[in-house]
């Protein structure tokens, strides 16, 4: 049922959301093989984008490793008020008998809006819902002004040179349970084009089920100026409105 809800909230997603014309590409590793484009061979493609595989369709299997569903969009090219770029999958099932180690990366690219200077907060959103076993995940977010995609062949994750990291704290859930983290720090400098992309770290006990949400944000941080006018603003307003109720009593 929670599986049900997470992929009915996606779809939700994929709805509201303007749909992006920037490119994305998904990517996965399992038990520490190379890094594959997924579907395998191909190149980033306009979001929103699911990992497509036949037979059946939507699960990709490695080795004893399911993936379900596993999806991502954005807002790219942005706007004034936010960038944002949202990864998710249904299930990721460990069918063998030993841990398995799976890395997931995304990417949007072609961010325009917003950029930095001014200042802009950036959030990381990781969710992980449990079934069966036992899993550690993890989400590391990149903003990064050479618009580069990732991973970024042997080069290690957000590695360009200006890139920015948003770093999760790793979350544990056993059997049927959920935890969930943000963590938001303050950008100083980020120019355009940029991509967004995330590197979510997942590792399952033998017969663990789970799924994964990762989300991120940014946007502006009220210059300091604009911050004092609004304040004097208020102030005025309920400065008028204590003479007004002065001169009535």
């Amino acid at each position: 049922m929670k599986n049900l809800i997470c992929l009915m909230a996606v779809l939700a997603l994929l709805t509201l959301a303007p749909m992006a014309n920037a490119s994305m590409q998904l990517s996965y590793s399992v038990n520490g093989g190379p890094a594959t484009v997924c579907p395998a061979g191909t190149g980033p493609s306009a979001g929103p984008v699911t990992c497509v595989t036949p037979n059946p369709p939507g699960i990709l299997t490695v080795g004893s490793v399911t993936i379900t569903s596993f999806s991502a969009l954005s807002n790219s090219p942005g706007t004034a008020a936010n960038s944002n770029e949202f990864d998710s999958t249904l299930q990721i099932a460990n069918n063998g008998t030993a841990t398995a180690t799976v890395i997931l990366w995304t990417t949007a690219q072609d961010f325009t809006s917003p950029t930095a200077p001014p200042g802009l907060s950036w959030s990381n959103e990781e969710s992980l819902d449990g079934t069966t076993g036992t899993t550690t995940g993890q989400a590391i977010d990149c903003a990064d002004p050479t618009n580069a995609l990732a991973p970024p062949g042997t080069a290690t994750f957000c590695s360009s040179v200006g890139a920015l990291k948003n770093t999760n704290i790793p979350e544990t859930i056993n059997g049927a349970a959920s935890a969930s983290n943000t963590n938001t720090i303050s950008v100083a400098s980020l120019s355009k084009p940029y991509s967004l992309s995330s590197q979510i770290t997942l590792i399952l006990s033998p017969g663990a089920t789970m799924h994964f949400e990762d989300s991120q944000i940014l946007t502006p941080v009220p210059e300091p100026t604009s911050v004092l006018l609004l304040g004097g603003v208020l102030l005025g307003v309920t400065s008028l409105v204590r003479k007004k109720i002065a001169k009535r009593t």
